[in-house]
């Protein structure tokens, strides 16, 4: 039978076949040329070798992001960003501490404001940084996947971004 064109679970589309035709996802194995071919006269299923397709050239058009995805990617980047933030600041803190910035910093606010005493805390300095770079993560999380709705509406219009696809030499053929 000749392969199918449909919609995959989460809404991508695909190259179906025909359960039992082999191709992308059909038949009983399942995969790329899995499937199970007819019964030979013995009345025994003899599978089909999977195949690999060779690697497809020219373009492609990305017409959806899935929301889902780009969430769980920007949480992941945001907070690795985040943790590398905190400890950057915590390496800035103590080089400025071994240099003796931190007293100057300290006795300049003391005589500006005429103040009796004024003491920097580095726990209270890390919670601030942490919490504003968890706000931060949060922030760009949710501007993301607002990026993202809008790019899967805006692709519904003008039909998405073309992207131009070639093998490379690492590619089984």
């Amino acid at each position: 039978m000749a392969p199918t064109r449909g919609r995959a679970a989460g809404g991508t589309s695909r190259v179906g076949a025909v359960a039992g035709a082999g191709g992308f996802g059909g038949g009983v194995a399942g995969g790329v040329g899995g499937g199970v071919a007819p019964a030979d006269a013995g009345g025994e299923v003899v599978p089909r070798p999977a195949s690999v397709a060779p690697p497809a050239e020219g373009t492609r058009v990305i017409t959806r992001l899935d929301v889902y995805s780009v969430a769980k990617v920007s949480i992941v980047f945001y907070l690795i960003l985040l943790v590398i933030f905190v400890i950057a600041s915590v390496f800035l803190w103590l080089v400025a501490d071994a240099f003796g910035a931190v007293d100057s910093i300290q006795r300049s606010v003391r005589s500006l404001f005429d103040l009796k005493s004024y003491v920097l805390h580095p726990g209270t300095i890390a919670l601030y940084t942490s919490a504003a770079g968890a706000v931060l993560a949060v922030a760009g999380t949710i501007a993301n996947v607002l990026a993202a709705v809008i790019y899967n509406l805006i692709s519904e219009v003008i039909g998405g971004v073309r992207v131009g696809v070639s093998p490379t030499e690492d590619d089984e053929i």
